[in-house]
């Protein structure tokens, strides 16, 4: 998904919970195999998609500003 890039990235994936969870950024534990499991899981899941819709607003309240929510995607003829 990789919505939210921080500056710094320890930081980030230490204190919240969510988004390093999306982007598969979570640390296990060195004897956590159902972590890894679940981790290699997404990965997999995620290498399957032939594409994703993603869709915010002004008034979502998730994201802002809201047109960081924003992703674009390439046509053949782009």
């Amino acid at each position: 998904m990789n919505m939210n890039c921080e500056p710094v990235d320890s930081y980030f994936i230490s204190n919240n919970k969510y988004l390093p969870f999306l982007n598969n950024l979570n640390q296990c534990g060195g004897d956590d195999f159902q972590c890894k499991w679940d981790k290699i899981h997404r990965k997999s899941n995620f290498l399957r998609l032939k594409s994703a819709h993603f869709f915010a607003g002004p008034n979502d309240g998730v994201v802002a500003p809201w047109q960081h929510s924003l992703l674009q995607r390439y046509g053949s003829l782009d």
